[in-house]
């Protein structure tokens, strides 16, 4: 059996996906002969994960083309990356379930994966029950991987998180109990925050989507005066930057 005929099987059968008699009659090939160049194929690729799945540059010189876009530049230039978690149906034995099922009703793993700004996976961890946390991945990753993670190489770069993660330096994650993905808006609750705005204004942004009011501008000290220190005071100061400069720059346009 050919080394095409191999990847071609394995990619027929990831791709459908394909059940084991539908590739039988494909490609007129025992189960055994099946299930055996299968593994082969997905030990090879596994092998090549490691040269692979890895950051073009480990060293984050240079802030990515489409960030130099003027959406998210200077606002985001420190950003390296982007990290989130994803649940993968999972089949696994009756003894197992409990420990796999989670928030969705149906047995998962928990994939963490990171991500460039060209969609290129630079690291991904898999094999965690789909009851597991993300913090909690993401901490035993960062203590079980720590010489094969690609972690900010410099004080001040960040990957984007969600709020499944901590904030904390390094890793930049939203506002907690702040609606950002638009079903949020259309199916949930009005969006609560807290904010500098007066009562009134507030309001009036809640009622008109293009208001903004016209002191927004951050004071000369800034905000990040009042936060308190701990393991993300950085991260804070870095989100509270962040944040300024959005609405200022949203307030002059």
């Amino acid at each position: 059996m050919s080394s095409e005929e191999c990847l071609g099987m394995f990619l027929w059968i990831v791709g459908g996906p394909q059940s084991v008699s539908q590739v039988e009659n494909r490609f007129k090939r025992s189960t055994e002969v099946i299930h055996r160049k299968f593994n082969h194929v997905l030990e090879c690729l596994n092998n090549m994960a490691v040269d692979t799945i890895k950051p073009k540059d480990p060293d984050f010189r240079d802030v990515h083309e489409r960030l130099r876009d003027s959406r998210f530049s200077p606002h985001f230039d420190d950003c390296i990356g982007a990290i989130d978690g994803s649940h993968i149906p999972v089949v696994v034995p009756a003894d197992e379930i409990v420990n796999h099922v989670g928030r969705h009703g149906y047995p998962t793993q928990n994939i963490m994966a990171v991500c460039d700004f060209d969609m290129r996976f630079t690291s991904v961890v898999v094999g965690w029950p789909g009851s597991a946390h993300d913090t909690r991945i993401f901490k035993d990753t960062l203590v079980k991987y720590a010489a094969k993670f690609p972690h900010p190489p410099t004080k001040g770069r960040y990957y984007l998180v969600d709020s499944g993660y901590p904030n904390c330096e390094g890793y930049l994650a939203p506002y907690k109990s702040t609606k950002y993905h638009v079903p949020e808006f259309i199916h949930g609750d009005p969006p609560q925050w807290d904010s500098h705005l007066r009562d009134k204004e507030f309001d009036r942004c809640d009622r008109d989507e293009y208001y903004m009011p016209g002191d927004l501008l951050p004071p000369p000290t800034g905000r990040v005066s009042n936060i308190v220190h701990g393991d993300d005071a950085l991260m804070k100061v870095t989100r509270e930057r962040i944040a300024d400069g959005l609405l200022a720059a949203t307030d002059g346009v």
